[in-house]
């Protein structure tokens, strides 16, 4: 799923869109340049949820590109 398409939800809470990644089954999130930088309200629903709803395993060049892995309930 891209996180930037139409049919994400983006104007939820951060527990929401944690509790969506988990229905849909994602397991990881993929955030670059792009996404931080032209989908704020995506990334406001990210942004909180690293180190709680989601674990950083991949962070290079500053926080630039980074794999986040979705918690499972």
């Amino acid at each position: 799923v891209m996180l930037t398409s139409h049919d994400v939800p983006t104007n939820n809470s951060p527990e929401d869109f944690l509790e969506w990644l988990q229905v849909q089954g994602i397991e990881a999130v993929y955030v670059d340049k792009f996404l931080t930088s032209r989908s704020p309200a995506m990334w406001a629903q990210i942004e909180p949820l690293i180190g709680t709803g989601l674990t950083r395993v991949f962070n290079v060049d500053q926080g630039s590109y980074q794999i986040l892995l979705v918690q499972q309930p």
